[in-house]
């Protein structure tokens, strides 16, 4: 079993990044309400600052499995104290969100008889910014290979 996933080393930096998000977020409100705006353009300036946000934080910290493990037949992703067994024929393919500044990988799965159908994990092997992690080209030859047997 080969761990290929490693916990996002920035972790208190992103913590505190997305409170102050919010942080500023709901001050920008609080001006808002005690001004007595009225402007539509200004509530919906706030709204789009929480919805933008909340989907990039999501996408790339909150969505994150804990673990991820190369099972030679099979992946292992932990999340939550859970565990997922994902045959590489259950596979259906992969991607790298977010031009893979992040080192992301997510892996989409086909059928499942429990648990998510979508796992991301953080390679780890750093290829270095906008580049593809060894990991990704591998997986997806060894995909390929499961599902024509």
């Amino acid at each position: 079993m080969k761990k290929i996933s490693v916990e996002n080393a920035y972790e208190s930096g992103d913590r505190l990044f997305i409170k102050l998000w919010y942080g500023f977020s709901a001050l920008t409100l609080a001006i808002l309400v005690i001004s007595g705006s009225r402007s539509i353009v200004e509530y919906g300036g706030v709204a789009v600052l929480l919805i933008f946000g909340s989907v990039l934080f999501y996408r790339e910290r909150w969505a994150l499995v804990d673990e991820a493990f190369d099972c030679d037949d099979y992946l292992v992703f932990r999340k939550d104290h859970n565990e997922f067994r994902v045959p590489l024929s259950n596979i259906e393919g992969l991607s790298r969100p977010f031009a893979n500044s992040l080192h992301l990988v997510t892996i989409n799965v086909a059928r499942s008889s429990q648990g998510p159908k979508r796992f991301t994990f953080r390679a780890a092997a750093e290829s270095g910014w906008f580049k593809v992690p060894p990991i990704y080209g591998e997986l997806q030859s060894r995909i390929s290979q499961a599902k024509s047997v």
